[in-house]
């Protein structure tokens, strides 16, 4: 039996440069046939997010990453590596803070998901008509990447 990847997706409809992540995670929804994968984000999540990491093996959280210069760039940071990345962000931003706390909370308790990865795209508003390609072809990279996490994983 596979194993349930969490897929987390931060941002709020309500503020635009951080809803790609939101428009990722119903792209996975529409589109996805991996029954393995469940699919939540800030908008629909009913539990708090220490519970939703402290409850998975596999955890992959879409996220605005702020460390890239272009505004469709999608940057996978896995493992260790991700480990490092959250540690050093210095961001106060809502996400990245809840986020560290979180993840922070599960390595106390030994409870940090064995397979973990951040799929960071830089902020790009969703209300900018001028750039819907980009946006639409930004939402597909950072699907395609969760595809090659999951298969990487040999979820």
């Amino acid at each position: 039996m596979k194993k349930k990847v969490l897929v987390f997706g931060f941002g709020h409809v309500s503020q635009n440069k951080n809803d790609i992540a939101v428009c990722v995670i119903d792209y996975l929804r529409n589109r996805s046939n991996f029954q393995n994968l469940e699919l939540l984000d800030s908008n629909s999540c009913e539990k708090n997010l220490e519970e939703c990491i402290e409850s998975t093996e596999q955890l992959i959280v879409i996220d605005a990453d702020h460390a890239h210069v272009r505004s469709d760039a999608v940057h996978v940071y896995e493992g260790f590596e991700m480990d490092a990345f959250i540690k050093h962000n210095k961001s106060n931003d809502t996400h990245d803070v809840a986020l560290r706390e979180a993840l922070n909370a599960a390595s106390r308790r030994g409870r940090l998901p064995r397979h973990r990865a951040l799929v960071g795209i830089q902020a790009v508003s969703t209300e900018q008509n001028s750039r819907e390609l980009n946006i639409s072809l930004t939402i597909s990279r950072a699907c395609q990447k969760v595809f090659e996490i999951t298969e990487n994983w040999k979820i």
